[in-house]
């Protein structure tokens, strides 16, 4: 299977098709619909795994705005329990 092609009729396909029709017989309107629906398959599997990578990205994100919002509020407490320290006077 040398240069990904596993059929040697292929190459002997595509020797007859030059001989016939040169250069332009690889650019018929049929193997630039064939690309295409490649090129539409490629597509699909580019924006699959881009959805799947946004949807891993929004669970990061979520998950980090829960930690800093637990974050915030551990710094609110403890600020508020040191400025209530503070007023309370002192019994000596």
């Amino acid at each position: 299977m040398k240069y990904g092609i596993a059929n040697d009729g292929t190459i002997l396909y595509w020797e007859k098709k030059y001989n016939r029709e040169g250069a332009a017989g690889f650019c018929s309107q049929k193997n630039i619909k064939m690309n295409q629906k490649q090129i539409k398959a490629i597509d699909k599997a580019t924006s699959d795994l881009s959805r799947k990578k946004l949807l891993l990205e929004v669970e990061r994100l979520r998950a980090e705005n829960a930690y800093l919002k637990k974050l915030r509020a551990l710094i609110q407490e403890r600020i508020s329990r040191t400025s209530e320290s503070a007023q309370e006077p002192s019994v000596s």
